[in-house]
């Protein structure tokens, strides 16, 4: 409005001026003004850009370029074809994965009466940025010979900042990988780089030696050496790797052999990001590690989530927590020069990094586990620790051995390594003991046992065996057409509850377990776990009892009495059995995984999610059993098979366990699961160990006594 006031002053004026100069004897009153006036408004609705820009809009709307083309001044014409025009904008649409775009029209400026500057404001609807707006301005032209309007475009219309010689680029913005650390800020898993070795071929002096030096060097055939110098990369960019080892993997002598030569440099912080384990060996199994994507998982994975550069979690704690430790992905539109000079960012969608876990361990006591079960490595042996909390099921150090090097499928740098643990001889170095192994728990089932016996009134605690042991064997009564049932010693005293669990008695145990008979033992089997996996971080190992369905076998029946049969079970779930007698019977869920954290946007370290503790199973023993069998786990330690365990000013409960496996019966399982009492601390240590026959090694109660300690 204010401009066609403007405009009809400007006029009244002017035909004044004309009237006056002219000498004109017509009087203003004989002019009619408001018809001149109306006129030129007609005229002036005439040059208004708006209708002819909304039909632009519309079929930017749809696409329709080449109708758009249609529109534009014949100078630009010459400048941009219809080709140029069209994949400029395609390439950008395709690029943000344009949804919709609308326009709002801003202030319109005339230089004249045949130009328009209209501001207009674009907003972008994107499937990957959101809404974005854009500030532009289309310059449009009357032209009157013609009586149409056409618009002197610019790639300015399209973004603010972009030019003709300009380009638009989205990039990608890596997520970091959440990191794994404990409390203390121990760290178990990392981002890091590789110390990568790569080569300018242009810088090379001397070919052949190069590439002969460098073959004996890296471990690389020569072909593969050629094959990097002469790789697409090395031609594009000046460079490519060779190889690429974690942090620390080149020595001293070959970092100066491998740098002294010309064209062959060493970088390790920029060139290949790599998921790292700063404690190679230690917590290995649990924490598990992460390897390269392949091109079959990008094919199937979220690409929002991955791309070449992506790492996907292989076992342990990186597989299982695949998804919260993986980010999504940002991204950024920006504006580059021809010669390859930032010029500006257009939108900026921010990468959402993984979230980092802080796992429940004490450093120090999974030290004393790794470092206790190193012993094994002497005799060639094989075996599993944990110290658990009982009160709230927090693992406080978990170990397998043999173990691993994650690091080593990082980048696969020592293939020998990595082939020898798969090797027959090598005694499963990648096999998690446990959480994966399944072991017949011997005589640490005789507790639980005990207290299905008073808890299902099949004897109580002074019941006494009176049958006739001969020579260590029993034969029980009726038919029998089975092996004898053998004690491991004989000892003095009646044979009741407390003796039999304190000298871990196979007698006694057969006999209460021919008493209750499956229809009792079953249920009291399901009732503890026996028939489901333990929740946990980690897959484990499903128990058994009675795999065979063999009801009628009572010598089946018997040993199940005293931890043999069919029964197996992983040593992270048999310990979370025993732990019931430390805590009011109740069988609380393991936690390997205490907290997801993320630094938030005040700096802070915070808490996302905390998991708390719960019970699993919930009042499996009863109190009466707890107070009256914890005396007898007592005596095994203090006076039993447990003695060995033994600390100087610390209660501690236990009970001990042998199991013979094989139908040579050359192999056995040697258990100890115990925990302190009365004490500042929870604790509860289980240690399961693959033995030779009859091995009379202590490396059990050693550790056991070990990770008892305060």
């Amino acid at each position: 409005m204010k401009r066609k006031l403007l405009l009809t002053i400007k006029i009244i004026l002017s035909l004044l001026l004309i009237l006056g100069l002219s000498g004109c004897a017509t009087s203003i009153s004989e002019i009619d003004l408001a018809a001149l006036v109306k006129k030129n408004e007609q005229q002036v609705e005439i040059f208004d850009p708006k209708p002819f820009l909304e039909d632009y809009f519309a079929l930017l709307k749809v696409r329709d370029f080449g109708s758009c083309y249609t529109m534009l001044t014949e100078g630009t014409k010459e400048a941009i074809s219809l080709v140029d025009f069209t994949e400029r904008y395609d390439n950008i649409y395709n690029a943000i994965e344009l949804t919709d775009i609308n326009f709002a029209f801003g202030e319109a400026r005339s230089s004249s009466s045949s130009v328009c500057n209209q501001e207009v404001t674009v907003t972008y609807s994107s499937a990957i940025f959101g809404d974005f707006t854009q500030d532009v301005v289309f310059k449009v032209y009357y032209l009157t010979d013609e009586n149409v309007f056409r618009l002197s475009w610019t790639p300015s219309t399209i973004f603010t900042a972009l030019t003709s010689n300009a380009s638009v680029k989205l990039r990608s913005i890596r997520a970091k990988r959440g990191e794994i650390l404990d409390s203390t800020h121990h760290t178990y898993a990392i981002n890091s780089y590789a110390e990568s070795v790569y080569v300018v071929p242009e810088e090379i002096e001397d070919m052949q030696y190069t590439v002969t030096a460098l073959s004996k060097l890296l471990n690389m055939t020569e072909d593969e050496v050629e094959d990097v110098i002469n790789s697409g990369n090395a031609v594009k960019y000046g460079s490519d790797v060779l190889k690429a080892y974690p942090p620390g993997g080149i020595d001293d002598a070959t970092w100066t052999a491998l740098t002294s030569m010309p064209g062959i440099h060493i970088d390790d912080d920029s060139m290949t990001p790599i998921r790292y384990y700063p404690n190679g060996n230690f917590f290995a199994h649990s924490m598990g590690y992460a390897s390269p994507i392949t091109a079959e998982e990008l094919e199937t994975l979220d690409p929002e989530k991955y791309d070449l550069s992506s790492v996907v979690g292989r076992t342990g704690l990186e597989a299982a927590y695949e998804d919260i430790l993986t980010g999504t992905k940002g991204y950024s539109l920006d504006i580059f020069a021809s010669d390859g000079q930032f010029l500006a960012n257009v939108v900026r969608k921010e990468a959402i990094d993984g979230l980092d876990l802080e796992v429940t361990l004490d450093y120090d006591l999974q030290k004393r586990a790794e470092d206790g079960l190193e012993a094994l490595a002497e005799e060639g042996l094989a075996g599993a620790a944990i110290a658990l909390d009982p009160t709230t099921g927090e693992i406080l150090a978990i170990s397998s051995y043999p173990d691993f090097d994650p690091n080593l499928f990082v980048l696969n740098s020592d293939p020998e390594t990595l082939a020898s643990y798969v090797a027959e001889e090598s005694n499963s170095p990648l096999y998690n003991r446990a959480v994966q192994g399944s072991y017949t728990p011997g005589s640490t089932m005789k507790p639980l046992i005990a207290a299905m016996c008073l808890e299902y009134d099949v004897v109580d605690e002074d019941y006494c065996f009176t049958g006739d042991i001969t020579h260590r064997q029993w034969t029980p009564s009726g038919y029998w057409p089975y092996p004898p049932i053998t004690r491991v010693s004989n000892y003095e005293g009646r044979v009741n509850m407390s003796n039999a669990i304190t000298k871990s008695d196979n007698i006694y145990f057969a006999d209460v377990a021919l008493k209750a008979g499956w229809e009792v033992i079953e249920p009291f089997l399901q009732r503890l776990g026996f028939n489901r996996r333990i929740d946990f971080d980690l897959r484990v190992s499903k128990p058994t009892y009675n795999t065979s369905g063999n009801y009628e076998n009572l010598h089946l029946l018997a040993s199940t009495g005293y931890g043999q049969g069919e029964l197996t079970i992983s040593p992270l779930q048999m310990a979370c059995f025993l732990s019931a007698f430390a805590n009011d019977g109740d069988i609380m869920t393991p936690r390997l995984v205490k907290a997801t954290r993320k630094t938030d946007a005040e700096g802070q370290y915070a808490i996302v999610d905390e998991m708390l503790a719960s019970v699993w199973n919930e009042n499996v023993i009863s109190d009466e059993a707890v107070d009256k069998i914890v005396p007898m786990m007592r005596r095994v330690v203090e006076e039993g098979s447990g003695k060995k365990v033994k600390i100087d000013g610390l209660t501690i409960c236990g009970k001990t366990g042998t199991a013979e496996i094989g139908s040579d019966k050359k192999k056995e399982i040697g258990w100890f699961i115990g925990f302190v009492e009365d004490a500042d601390y929870d604790r509860l240590v289980c240690i399961t160990l693959e033995l030779p026959a009859n091995y009379g090694g202590t490396i059990r109660y050693d550790l056991a006594r070990d990770l008892l300690e305060p």
